[in-house]
């Protein structure tokens, strides 16, 4: 029988710029030097229907994404944890330092959308027009790392999530608005696998391990 630290294999990766810029870097990172026999190729999507279709054509052994919670008859999922949603504004910003501000003054002017095909601008555009908000981007920008930049040296203002923009969050650069208490955007960080699909020792380390170092991430998150 095989230790695990004799375990070989590769593992292909799909996920999103979101989950990209996240903590996954760091979580590959760890699982690399746990098992270095073991190779993960990364490859980045902003779309899951393309991850989906890789995963139909077993192109790809997981994928990873931010989504509303969804249930595939033909998937399993290894995890699917609560993702905090956040509008970013730099320091400057008029609005920085306000309380519960309304969504209809968060997006009157200079807003910065992602890709309108990924789930939480979706979320937000259907959210202004069930409400009878005014909401016209200035900018659709598919990369989240290209936002906070922009965001940060800018009056503008984008909604992200927090996982992915932590760095800028710590370094002060950008700042989570207070919005109002009755804006509630549901979106979960998820990875999944075709239910069909032989799972190889290898590929059995690598949901054990993502299944305890995101828990322990969230609990962190939680006593802080």
């Amino acid at each position: 029988m095989q230790q695990d630290d004799e375990i070989r294999g590769t593992i292909r990766i799909g996920t999103t710029s979101s989950m990209a810029n996240a903590y996954f870097p760091t979580l590959l990172r760890e699982f690399s030097e746990t098992y270095p026999h073991i190779k993960l190729m990364l490859k980045t999507s902003d779309y899951f229907d393309n991850l989906y279709e890789k995963l139909k054509q077993n192109e790809i052994d997981f994928a990873l994404f931010i989504d509303r919670k969804m249930v595939y008859k033909d998937c399993n999922t290894v995890v699917d944890h609560p993702e905090d949603m956040i509008f970013i504004a730099s320091p400057d910003n008029p609005l920085a330092g306000q309380k519960d501000i309304p969504i209809r003054e968060v997006v009157k002017s200079g807003f910065i959308t992602s890709d309108q095909e990924v789930s939480y601008p979706r979320f937000l555009d259907d959210y202004c027009k069930d409400n009878g908000i005014d909401y016209d981007p200035i900018m659709e920008v598919s990369s989240i790392i290209a936002i906070s930049e922009i965001v940060a040296s800018s009056n503008s203002v984008s909604f992200i999530p927090r996982s992915s923009i932590v760095r800028a969050l710590e370094q002060g650069r950008v700042v989570a608005l207070d919005v109002e208490k009755d804006f509630k955007c549901r979106m979960y960080s998820q990875i999944v696998y075709r239910r069909e699909k032989w799972i190889e020792p290898h590929l059995g380390l690598f949901m054990e391990f993502v299944r305890n170092r995101i828990k322990r991430i969230y609990d962190e998150d939680i006593d802080e």
